[in-house]
């Protein structure tokens, strides 16, 4: 599946388990640029959701990511 957004295409696939440390990454950041603006709403994130669930969720193909042009992955959805 092909999306696109300001002049640049993602695909969005199920992810590999090469992925994870790319998602993990993506969380970490996440979380940083928003208590860098005193935004509180994903504090403490990696307690309800830590690596295990992102496992998890791989193992039951209930991850997916979203990749550029160049396939470096840049998004991610994990699906209930």
């Amino acid at each position: 599946m092909i999306f696109q957004s300001m002049n640049h295409d993602y695909t969005v696939s199920a992810a590999l388990p090469t992925d994870l440390e790319a998602i993990l990454e993506i969380l970490r950041q996440r979380q940083q640029w928003l208590a860098e603006r005193h935004i509180v709403q994903w504090e403490g994130y990696e307690n309800f959701f830590p690596r295990s669930y992102f496992e998890g969720k791989l193992a039951e193909g209930k991850l997916l990511v979203a990749r550029d042009a160049s396939g470096t992955v840049c998004g991610l959805i994990a699906l209930a």
